[in-house]
């Protein structure tokens, strides 16, 4: 496997998580991300820890969101989270439609809040 030894990345991680979401096996995860079967589950497992110990990144309000920048974005409608990588600004601030609740608007999504990327 290419990524043997490779730390995780921001993406790799979301993959992973949007993957598992989606109810694929350890197994079809690591084809898909070039990772080890006890890679993926490791992972999975420092992931949930995290999660469970509130030191997973906490969602930003849109209101602060600047589609400039690249970002995370956790869309309501699916309940996944969406890279962004700011390359749709102006369109975003020419269509996006905030609602009363704070989420927006925008080709399809209904973004409710955001984080950077690498979850600082």
């Amino acid at each position: 496997m290419e990524n043997r030894k490779r730390p995780w990345t921001a993406e790799e991680d979301r993959r992973l998580l949007e993957l598992r979401a989606s109810g694929r096996s350890a197994i079809s995860i690591a084809a898909a991300l070039k990772r080890r079967a006890g890679a993926v589950r490791g992972r999975l497992s420092i992931l949930r820890q995290r999660e469970k110990n509130g030191s997973m990144h906490e969602l930003k309000p849109m209101a602060i969101f600047n589609p400039s920048e690249p970002a995370i974005l956790h869309d309501r409608r699916t309940d996944k989270i969406e890279t962004w990588t700011g390359d749709d600004a102006a369109d975003y601030r020419e269509n996006a439609i905030v609602e009363m609740d704070g989420s927006v608007k925008w080709r399809g999504f209904v973004f409710d809040g955001w984080g950077d990327v690498l979850g600082g």
